[in-house]
């Protein structure tokens, strides 16, 4: 190999080393602007961003949409803020199922004639639907439910109520006839 030839491969390998060079500094410093950008991002969205590393710690496809949304929009809106603090929240215990009696506080009361739709959250955490007459009760009161329950299927957390019998908790309770 003559020293033109020598000289020729030497500069293509410098040339190729200062390629080589170039892009992994380029690479580094699109890795720390990711990082600078990523901590700006969690100081401006602060409880939404440390809601949404919790629920993607779940590895749930729904809080990784959120977090997409998120990146896209820049901002949630009000249900998705909602529902990102359910996904975070620790899972309701599962309800039980056949005929039990539990102490619980009435959530919603939703009057339809002379019955209603009623959720009530137990004392233990799981929340219960059922068809009720909704004469006296109101969000926040504090009941005695009697009821044959059914866990939903899709939420273990959640039941549906048959043949409730509701009364206050400071009242006597009536005996359950069967």
């Amino acid at each position: 190999m003559s020293s033109s030839e020598q000289l020729r491969a030497a500069r293509a390998l410098r040339a190729r080393d200062a390629k080589r060079r170039a892009r992994a500094d380029a690479a580094r410093q699109r890795r720390a602007q990711a990082r600078a950008h990523a901590a700006a991002f969690a100081a401006k969205h602060g409880l939404t961003f440390a809601l949404l590393r919790r629920a993607l710690r779940s590895r749930r496809a729904l809080a990784k949409d959120l977090l997409q949304r998120l990146r896209a929009a820049g901002f949630l809106t009000l249900p998705q803020t909602r529902l990102l603090l359910r996904l975070g929240a620790p899972p309701r215990p599962p309800a039980p199922s056949g005929r039990v009696t539990f102490e619980a506080v009435v959530e919603s009361v939703k009057a339809r004639g002379a019955t209603g739709k009623v959720i009530v959250r137990a004392a233990g955490g799981f929340r219960v639907r059922m068809t009720a007459d909704p004469g006296g009760l109101t969000p926040g009161l504090r009941v005695t439910v009697t009821a044959t329950l059914e866990p939903s299927a899709e939420d273990p957390g959640f039941a549906v109520g048959r043949r409730p019998r509701l009364c206050p908790a400071d009242a006597p309770a009536t005996p359950d006839p069967g």
